[in-house]
């Protein structure tokens, strides 16, 4: 998404570890202008979420005022409790990028030419890098960007600052002496009219860079309750990374929010995460339980369909599964010993599957049957198909 205007959306990163420089500087903050371009980096000895709201609030809020919204990735440092409490008092809307995608972040691009002049201003040792880094900023802010057509200086103050090549080549200066009104009236027209003409530019530019970067991808189109894999970018300590299958899973698509936003969940005991698309491609294969449709698991795994054979013959018997000879002789077992009225009242419960109650009324019932065995002797019981 394109800003229509200055201090619109500021992006902001850590880049780091650096070399320790000689004053135990480790970490740069650095944030960006989505419009202007402007650029400011601060050198930090940690990257603890406190000193980094408390840079942002004095030296970017109190300088540029409250900004409308923050865009940075999903670290702790610029993405946590502390982070967002101070942009809810400052009315700034917190935004995020989806996990392991820095391209949705403007401020990287910056930090590829940052680097680059850093590279030609450090000495050997590049332990003075921070004592470099205003020298590398303000070599930055007064160079024309080439998605803008101006200086991140003129947008910002509405002229050109004076640099030490305009004191050795010397810079015409008009001699004529404005009053403030006048000052200001055309002040306002020059930054009007390059409002309008970085607007411009900016389409254009985004048009040109997405023509060239769809020719390299291919639409990727995916449905709730499709399963897929995503690619997990993050680096295992101790192991090597082109040795690691990056890809996990499967996932369960829940929702599509945008062409290139997805939100996803692994099992019923994970948190649900939003991701690009660009990280996913489809499962192919045996599809996992769905938890979130309970009506398409009411068929147990173990019960055939109707008209279809078993993959596994279905369990009869009610021995557990042992080797062939255990069985043998649990059989032979069963059949030397003497069968009783108890037994087989057991057995037929078990055999039934319905488990009788010991009431009152089934009382008379058992005492009759005794009298009725004591006079006549054991009587005939049905087991396993046999009478005895």
């Amino acid at each position: 998404m394109l800003a229509g205007g200055p201090c619109e959306r500021w992006y902001i990163d850590l880049t780091g570890p650096h070399p320790r420089s000689n004053q135990g500087y480790i970490y740069i903050l650095t944030c960006l202008d989505s419009f202007t371009k402007w650029a400011e980096a601060f050198p930090l000895r940690t990257k603890e979420a406190e000193p980094i709201a408390r840079i942002l609030a004095e030296k970017v809020f109190c300088r540029f005022g409250t900004l409308l919204s923050i865009l940075s990735d999903q670290g702790k440092e610029v993405d946590g409790r502390i982070m967002n409490e101070i942009c809810r008092l400052f009315d700034i809307d917190k935004i995020r990028t989806t996990p392991y995608k820095p391209s949705t972040n403007q401020v990287e691009r910056f930090h590829r030419t940052l680097n680059s002049i850093l590279a030609k201003m450090v000495a050997g040792h590049q332990k003075d890098w921070d004592t470099r880094l205003p020298f590398a900023l303000a070599a930055y802010r007064a160079t024309c960007h080439s998605s803008t057509g101006y200086t991140p200086n003129f947008l910002v103050f509405g002229r050109e600052v004076r640099s030490p090549a305009d004191m050795v080549y010397g810079v015409e200066r008009s001699g004529d002496a404005q009053k403030y009104d006048s000052f200001a009236d055309d002040l306002r027209d020059r930054i009007k009219a390059a409002y309008d003409q970085v607007r411009e530019n900016t389409k254009q530019y985004a048009r040109y860079n997405k023509r060239y970067y769809d020719l390299k991808v291919r639409p990727k189109q995916f449905q709730p309750g499709q399963w897929v894999w995503y690619l997990n970018l993050r680096k295992a300590l101790g192991k090597q990374q082109k040795w690691i299958s990056q890809y996990e899973g499967p996932y369960l698509v829940l929702r599509v929010l945008s062409s290139h936003s997805i939100e996803i969940q692994k099992n019923s005991r994970t948190a649900p995460k939003i991701v690009h698309v660009d990280k996913l491609k489809p499962c192919e294969g045996p599809t996992p339980r769905n938890w979130t449709s309970p009506r398409s698991n009411l068929r147990s795994p173990s019960t055939p369909e109707t008209g279809s054979t078993p993959k596994t013959p279905l369990r009869t018997s009610r021995y557990p599964l042992r080797p062939l000879r255990r069985q043998l002789e649990d059989v032979i077992n069963d059949e030397s010993e003497p069968v009783t009225s108890s037994s087989s009242r057991s057995d037929s419960k078990v055999e039934s599957g319905i488990e009788r109650r010991n009431d009152a009324a089934s009382k008379p019932h058992v005492a009759s049957c005794r009298r009725t065995s004591a006079s006549t002797g054991p009587p005939t019981v049905p087991v396993s198909g046999r009478h005895i």
